[in-house]
């Protein structure tokens, strides 16, 4: 008798069938804030409103349609799906402009969590933004397969470049956001963090006589008094994308010196300060300068590839090729993790450019 694939295969069927049905035992929250979304907002539900059982959609002051075509796509896609539509100002300022993203993330997910003890509670939220798209499906039967109370996915802005991003919790923590712009998901690290391999795609929506989110976010951060650490590095980084390089070294440099003095940071956002300082400081003719950033950082954490090419950029522009090669080969000896904005391309191909470049002179 020919042995075959069957019964391995309807095991395989028979796992795949379990996990559907106990997928169905959860029940997952979508939470988004929107403001004139009617151009996005078509594209994101249809991606996530198969995976969900309640819909909580927060608008922060929309004047074009965005508040009647998400009640009518929840409705088209299924009329008995539970959601809540409604308008939220309390995070804008006196001309509607939002003025406080955590403030209106955190109200949405107090709406979720409002509905605990009801038939409509939810076990786990998931929080995105309008002009965000689901491309990997099956959510919930990553949740059964790693039960865990938060999960980082990839949240992908470009072919490439991507990032882990705190997107989906246990309703049952209370997760808030924190921070005006640039919010990020108070995660509780005493509790089980799991990484999925689930993608969202992320793309920058430009909308015609609104301020672009490069002037909002510098309003928001501008308004602050003493803004804590975190908006120090993204007014920093909202710096570089106006391509005003003297103001972003000066903040990348101030996070530094607080930073030093011991108030409370993100270690890795402030190595970041370190080789993203350097490299503006190098492209400004300002290589000393440079140097001795990139080397305190090395010395504190030498897997940092970025600041070993930039120092070899540095060698290679004074012509100390020898030391360029050395740059370039500690480069090659970290192995890639993905750590905020980090670049793949200084642990493998950008040095070994380098070193090509010169081998073929």
């Amino acid at each position: 008798m020919a042995w075959t694939f069957l019964p391995m295969i309807q095991q395989v069927k028979t796992h795949q069938e379990r996990l559907i049905t106990m997928s169905k035992a959860i029940r997952l929250a979508l939470g988004l804030i929107v403001k004139n979304e009617a151009e996005d907002l078509p594209k994101c539900l249809a991606s996530f409103l198969p995976e969900v059982d309640f819909v909580y959609i927060l608008d922060t002051g929309s004047t074009d349609d965005t508040i009647q075509i998400a009640r009518r796509l929840i409705g088209e896609y299924d009329p008995f799906v539970p959601h809540v539509v409604e308008q939220f100002l309390g995070a804008n300022d006196d001309q509607g402009r939002i003025m406080d993203f955590s403030l209106a993330r955190n109200t949405c997910t107090k709406g979720i969590e409002g509905l605990n003890g009801t038939e409509l509670a939810c076990d786990y939220i998931v929080f995105v933004d309008a002009d965000d798209i689901l491309t990997t499906p099956g959510i919930k039967a990553a949740l059964m397969v790693q039960p865990a109370d938060y999960y980082s996915i990839n949240y992908r802005m470009n072919p490439t470049f991507d990032f882990l991003s705190y997107k989906i919790w246990k309703t049952e923590r209370k997760g808030r956001f924190t921070a005006r712009v640039h919010e990020t998901l108070c995660v509780d690290w005493t509790k089980k963090v799991v990484n999925l391999d689930l993608e969202f795609l992320h793309h920058w929506s430009v909308i015609p006589g609104q301020e672009s989110s490069t002037e909002r976010n510098m309003r928001i951060l501008k308004a602050e008094i003493y803004p804590p650490l975190r908006s120090l590095f993204y007014w920093a980084n909202e710096n570089v994308d106006a391509k005003n390089y003297p103001e972003a070294i000066k903040w990348y440099l101030e996070y530094i010196r607080r930073a030093k003095e011991g108030e409370p940071c993100w270690q890795i956002e402030f190595h970041h300060c370190y080789w993203r300082a350097a490299r503006w400081l190098q492209s400004l003719g300002r290589s000393t300068e440079a140097i001795a950033l990139c080397k305190e950082l090395l010395a504190k954490d030498s897997s940092w590839s970025e600041a070993w090419c930039e120092l070899a950029y540095i060698a290679k522009v004074y012509g100390d090729i020898p030391l360029m090669r050395e740059y370039c080969l500690a480069a090659l000896k970290n192995k890639y993790t993905r750590r905020l904005f980090s670049e793949e391309d200084k642990y493998g191909t950008t040095p070994a450019w380098l070193l090509a470049q010169e081998a073929n002179k």
